[in-house]
Formats: structure tokens, sequence, C-alpha cells
């Protein structure tokens, strides 16, 4: 998913045309059990494009009579259709939002996603779907209503608070954070074009500024560079105009910078950096000879760390001596596969001065087993839809963990292969026995 600010954005809805400002709380979220309604016509694992601010359908045309090949094909995608929807009616009984406190609303509307991502990756992976889930589980959620703050603001969203990490775009677009999906600069739009105001931008980190000075960006205006389209200078129209008029009218705009992902080379994070006037505008030539906005921001003081605290995590990281009060900078003395750097931020004490390090889960007692478990005979790896897989049965059918190790879904036990099994070390299914 592009990220540059350069794109266009897509026109907001209906439903976030009206501006909201100073919002005390965000609006509840629908229950989880509204998210999967079950008409026949409607396909919730499409994939087709992601659209979720599609506004009109486009006309339908009149039906063909489908031959018999293809009836059947039609037939089987609609039993596995209707699979992984029971499949995510079973297993997303999630308590919905319903707390008055704006934190909790945003936080649990997030755990829903989270929780709907990983379960349709697991179910992708199964059936050997290439789609990106994150995108499915936004797409379910935005036509199910399942957001909070969905009228545009100026200011602070509600719930959300400066620093706080995002890993996905989509997420910020259901908690009202910032409304589209693909642009950079979102804004209220109005009929009076000196009142169409700048509310929130997207920085693809490749501002001019020097990096160390974090409460200042210089932002790029967005257009003129499509690949699709020719090349041309930047409209003073859309984000371009609303930014122009956020600098006369001195309004707050909410800053989101990126940054890449610590776990990925090709992805990317979203640090919430809080909140920004527009100081100064100019025009600039880019490197493909044409003009340019440019758009100098300087963030408001008194806010807490935001992306100054990434790039400090990310200089200890580097180094860890340069951290303060660091007592110890590998306290697992390289059992562990990463050092585990040991802190002291509260008092003088020097840490323990003997310990046996444990890198594995010790049983005091043993445990009792009422039944005799079964052993998996795969012969390298354990593999996803694997029906001769005892342990992917044992878990209920399906792998508890994704091919990067994390829990696909809620459980109250996983079961991991044991020594006993025929798979290597390797195998996804041994996450509690790699170590930190």
């Amino acid at each position: 998913m592009p990220h540059h600010s350069s794109q266009q954005p897509q026109e907001a809805p209906a439903s976030f045309s009206l501006p909201l400002p100073k919002s005390p709380v965000p609006i509840k979220a629908t229950p989880i059990s509204a998210a999967f309604p079950t008409p026949q016509h409607e396909d919730e694992s499409s994939d087709q494009d992601y659209k979720p601010f599609c506004r009109q359908k486009k006309p339908t045309l009149p039906k063909r009579a489908k031959r018999p090949q293809q009836a059947e094909k039609s037939n089987d995608a609609n039993i596995k259709r209707r699979s992984i929807r029971r499949s995510l009616d079973n297993e997303f009984n999630l308590c919905s939002s319903s707390s008055d406190n704006p934190k909790e609303s945003v936080e649990g509307i997030l755990m829903m996603f989270d929780s709907l991502r990983r379960r349709v990756l697991q179910l992708d992976e199964k059936e050997d779907a290439s789609r990106r889930a994150d995108l499915k589980a936004g797409t379910l959620m935005m036509q199910n209503n399942l957001r909070i703050n969905n009228h545009k603001m100026i200011g602070h969203v509600p719930g959300v608070e400066v620093g706080d990490i995002f890993f996905f775009r989509i997420e910020m677009c259901i908690i009202g954070l910032h409304a589209p999906a693909m642009g950079g600069i979102d804004y209220i739009s109005s009929k009076n074009k000196d009142e169409t105001l700048a509310v929130c931008i997207i920085s693809s980190g490749g501002y001019e500024n020097d990096d160390d000075d974090t409460d200042i960006l210089v932002y790029t205006g967005q257009g003129g560079n499509s690949r699709h389209k020719e090349k041309h200078d930047q409209k003073l129209e859309r984000g371009n105009l609303a930014l122009m008029n956020s600098k006369i009218k001195k309004n707050q705009i909410r800053v989101v910078r990126s940054a890449q992902d610590p776990f990925c080379n090709s992805g990317k994070i979203y640090i919430y950096d809080g909140l920004y006037r527009i100081e100064d505008t100019w025009t600039d030539t880019a490197k493909n000879g044409f003009n340019v906005f440019k758009y100098k921001l300087r963030r408001d003081p008194g806010q807490p760390d935001g992306i100054s605290l990434w790039k400090m995590t990310e200089k200890w990281k580097a180094n860890p001596a340069t951290r303060e009060k660091a007592i110890l900078l590998d306290l697992s003395s390289k059992v562990e596969h990463l050092p585990v750097c040991l802190v002291n931020d509260v008092d003088d004490e020097k840490g323990p001065s003997h310990f046996n390090y444990v890198a594995g889960v010790k049983y005091l007692r043993p445990l009792r087993k009422t039944k005799p478990l079964q052993c998996c005979k795969c012969p390298s790896v354990c593999l996803p839809g694997d029906p001769n897989c005892s342990c992917a049965q044992q878990n209920g059918g399906d792998l508890p963990y994704s091919a990067t190790g994390l829990l696909a879904k809620h459980t109250p036990m996983v079961y991991e292969c044991s020594s006993n099994c025929q798979c290597s070390h390797n195998c996804r299914n041994r996450i509690t026995q790699k170590g930190y």
C-alpha cells in the first residue's frame, strides 16, 4: 500500500463530512455480533481491490445462465465463503467496546481488528490465499461500521495518545485518526473553499529537516507525480488547498510520522506525533522538474514524546551502552538470541549480585497427563492445512501460530509439538521452545 504524500487522496464520504471539533468521547463501537450478517448476496471474503469508502455501487448487469462447470466452481466458492464466515462467527465473540472511556474504546476496536486480521491470515494460509489479511479485516470492519470517531475533528482524537504506534494504515481509519486509506492529507471539506482545513497528515519519512530536530517537519504537497498519469505541477486544490488554508487559520494539525518496521525491511510503522501548526509555505522544484508545494510545520510545545522517543530507542538498540541507567547490557549472558538489557531508573540499586539465568520453563512438579498426547509425523515442519498433522488437529485443525510466530487467535490452550514429534526444531509450532 503506497504511503507517499504525493498521492491523490480519496474523497471523504458523506459520513465524514460534518466536523465535530473537540469531541469529548468517541462514538461507541458496534457490537461484534453485528459484524457478520448473513445476506446471501454479500461476499465479505472477496479478493477485489480494497475500497472501504466507496459511496455508490455500480449498476449490476443482467445475470446470465451459468454453464455447469462455472456453476460448480461458483458453488465451491460459496461453500468456502460460508465456511470462512462461520469460522469468523465462531471465533470472534469479542466484547464490544461499550466503555465510556475513550482510550478503552480505541483499544477495543484495535484489538478487534488485530484478532480479525490474525484469524483471516490463518484461514487464508490454510486455503493458500495470498491477499493481505489487514485489508480483508479492515474491509469487514468498515463495511459493518465497526469504527469510532466517525466525524472529522480538529485537534486530538479521543482515545488516541501521542506516541501511539500503528502497524497498518487501516487502523488509523477505523479509530478516526486519519480517514483516507491511501492519501497522506486528511481534511474537512467545505463548499466555501476558504473553509477547507487540514486535520491530519501522514509523513512518509522523506522530510528535509535534520532528523535530530523532531519538532520541525517539512512536508511536500500531493499530486503531480502519479505513476499512471502524465507528471505536472502540483495544483492548489484538495489537500494542498486545505494545508494552505490551515496556514492562514493557524489551526492544529495532527501529524503521523512513519518509520521502518524493525521486523520487516519493506514495511512501515506509524507513530502519532501530536499536534503541529503550519509556519511557512512555498513552492519548490522537484527532481522531475515540476513545481511542488512545501509546508513547514512546527510541533506545539508541552506534548509528550512521539517520534523523538522512537528515534531514541533506535539508538539504544544500536548501542545499549548509550542508554542511561543501564546496569547490565545482557542479563542472559548470551544465552538468549537477543540481549536482555537491565535498566534501573527508579533508584541506585545495581541489580542482582548472584543469580542463575534460566532460558526454559522449569516445572517444580511433574504435570499430570489426563490422556496420552498424539505426536505428529510431519517429515520436516508442520504445514497449514495438513489433515495428517495430529498437532494441528489437537489445536482444532489449524496451526496456532502464524508464519511470523504470532498467536493467530485467542484460545485457552495451545498444543505445541513435543520432543517425540518427528518435525524439526524449526517447526513454527515450537515457539515457546526457541527462547527469547
